[in-house]
């Protein structure tokens, strides 16, 4: 009877396995279900290596099952974990041939008082003047034409990036902006933006930049958020067995936010990837993608670009600070054909619900 207990828990996790690395090659316009499993990729992968090293200790041949999971599914988890590395760029760039692209979410800089740091917004614009980056892609960013949150104004002079490409998701009273924006300290010569579907409040966009003799095409986009709500948290606690009383209807409820946001992002890394595959520069991506590196949106938007993390990133480069521990879901794209990445950090300071990441490069 063991004997059969092992042999099927070894075979749902060798299926939930391959079901989850499907999940990036499936899209979840077509078929959704393969998305949410993807989502615990790195548990799963974790779990087959246990029952590899618990089975290869007993010398038992069902140890084999697992290893064609890992060996079929190991590129997907090295998106996940590098155990090696350097968490760290230098205080500055030591020549021009070299760029420093930064992407933050500021989460409006903290206009509507989330945090618990009165002065969130003057510390968030400290610490992009730290790091003093060549392009800067900002998401969830708000402005004000007139009044106390004149973000942009100040953004312009004080990182001396005086060429900007801001796009609004909504403008209330003509006075106060919500949206995206790519600053830059070289030229701007060229700026669109990427169409979503309606109903939509996410944005992308890319503009073109002259750099020496190079032009480059910066991407900066804001995939769909699942929007989980405080009530959505407390559900997801009490499946985990974290509380009790799982309400049934708020896990409906999750399974329905989850599921749209899925599809939602397919179609939106499907329009950009049309365009990044049309573009005749060299390129970066920047952005929160809201979706991890086993997601359909990451293969997707990332296509023959290179994620900066899988050079020089280190542990899980979590981007995103919640309940659910491990999340990265910001990025740093680069064409590998024409920049190498020398350095990349994920900076480990809260004035957002995400961290900053930021990454150097080098011209081949």
């Amino acid at each position: 009877m063991l004997n059969f207990i092992f042999k099927i828990i070894n075979l749902i996790a060798f299926l939930l396995l391959l079901l989850a690395f499907s999940a990036s090659y499936i899209s979840p316009a077509s078929f959704w279900t393969p998305a949410f499993f993807g989502l615990i990729f790195p548990y799963l992968f974790l779990l087959n290596i246990l029952l590899f090293i618990f089975h290869a200790i007993r010398v038992n041949k069902r140890a084999i099952l697992p290893a064609i999971g890992l060996i079929i599914c190991f590129s997907s988890f090295n998106l996940f974990f590098k155990p090696f590395g350097k968490n760290e760029v230098p205080k500055q760039i030591e020549n021009d041939n070299q760029l420093r692209v930064m992407s933050f979410n500021v989460r409006l800089f903290d206009v509507y008082k989330w945090s618990d740091k009165p002065n969130a917004k003057a510390l968030i614009l400290k610490l992009i003047n730290q790091y003093q980056p060549d392009v800067l892609c900002l998401q969830e960013f708000y402005y004000e034409k007139q009044g106390k949150f004149m973000t942009l104004d100040i953004l312009k002079k004080e990182l001396n990036m005086p060429y900007l490409h801001v796009e609004n998701s909504a403008v209330i009273k003509k006075n106060h902006c919500f949206g995206i924006v790519t600053l830059s300290k070289y030229p701007i010569f060229n700026k669109k933006a990427v169409n979503f579907e309606k109903g939509t409040d996410n944005l992308a966009i890319y503009t073109d930049i002259i750099k020496g003799e190079d032009t480059l095409r910066c991407f900066n986009m804001h995939l769909e958020s699942i929007r989980f709500r405080s009530e959505d948290y407390n559900t997801l606690e009490q499946i985990t067995g974290l509380k009790d009383n799982t309400d049934l209807d708020g896990e409906r409820k999750i399974i329905g936010r989850m599921k749209r946001a899925f599809q939602t992002r397919a179609t939106q890394a499907e329009s950009i990837a049309e365009h990044i595959k049309n573009t005749q520069y060299k390129t970066f991506v920047c952005g929160d993608f809201n979706d991890t590196p086993g997601s359909y949106a990451y293969r997707k938007v990332k296509g023959n670009l290179t994620d900066a993390f899988s050079r020089k990133g280190k542990n899980t480069g979590a981007t995103y600070i919640s309940r659910i521990p491990f999340l990265r879901i910001d990025y740093i794209f680069f064409d590998a054909d024409y920049f190498q990445c020398t350095a990349m950090e994920r900076v480990n300071v809260q004035l957002s619900d995400h961290f900053p990441i930021v990454a150097d490069f080098q011209s081949n």
